[in-house]
C-alpha cells in the first residue's frame, strides 16, 4: 500500500493498477497489527481504484465488494466456504486466511482513490507464531498455483466493481 500511495503521488497510474509484492517486509493490518507472509508462498498485492462519485459515508461498499470477491475466488478455486469477519478478515474454518487493508483518499465529501491491499495465505504451512492464522493449503489440503489465485481474485474484484459502478446492489 505504501508503494501504491507513492506511485499515486509520483505518476498518474490507471485505475486497476495492481502492485504485487513477491516478498513483503512490513505488512500492515488494521490498527497497527502486522501481516506476515512466507516468501513465494502467499499473495500480497494492492489494487488502485478510483470510485467516481462514491460519497465518504458510503465508502464501506468497497470493503463489501472486495470481501465478496475474495470469498468467491477462494470458493471457486478450492471448494472451501470462506466467511467474512467484518471489516477486513476472511476466515476458513474460523481461521484467518486473508486480510484486507483499504486506504481511501478523499476529495471533499467523495472518495477519490482507494488503495486496496490484500493478503492471502495460499501455500504457507507454518503459523506457529499466529495460532488463529491459516492458509488455503492447510485448510483445503492442496497446494495451489499462486498466480491462478491472483488471477481469480482480480477477475472477481473486477466483476463486483463493475456491478457497483452500474449501481446494482451488493
Amino acid at each position: 500500500n505504501n508503494y501504491a500511495a507513492n506511485l499515486l503521488v509520483e505518476t498518474n497510474p490507471p485505475e486497476g493498477t495492481v502492485i504485487l509484492a513477491h516478498h513483503q517486509t512490513s505488512g500492515r493490518g488494521q490498527r497497527g497489527s502486522n501481516w506476515q507472509s512466507a516468501v513465494g508462498q502467499n499473495l500480497t498485492f494492492s489494487i488502485l481504484l478510483f470510485p467516481k462519485g462514491l460519497p465518504v459515508e458510503e465508502q464501506f461498499i468497497i470493503s463489501r465488494f472486495i470481501a465478496l470477491a475474495i470469498c468467491e475466488a477462494i470458493e471457486d478455486l478450492t471448494g472451501l466456504k470462506p466467511q467474512i469477519k467484518w471489516p477486513n478478515d476472511i476466515l476458513v474454518h474460523e481461521r484467518k486466511v486473508a486480510g484486507v487493508l483499504i486506504e481511501n483518499m478523499l476529495n471533499g465529501r467523495s472518495v477519490s482513490c482507494s488503495v486496496v491491499g490484500i493478503g492471502i495465505n495460499v501455500n504457507q504451512l507454518d503459523f506457529s507464531a499466529l495460532p488463529k492464522a491459516s492458509s488455503l493449503r492447510v485448510e483445503g489440503g492442496d497446494e495451489l498455483d499462486v498466480e491462478k489465485v491472483l488471477q481469480a481474485v482480480l477477475m472477481s474484484v473486477d466483476y463486483y466493481y463493475k456491478v457497483w459502478q452500474r449501481k446494482q446492489i451488493l
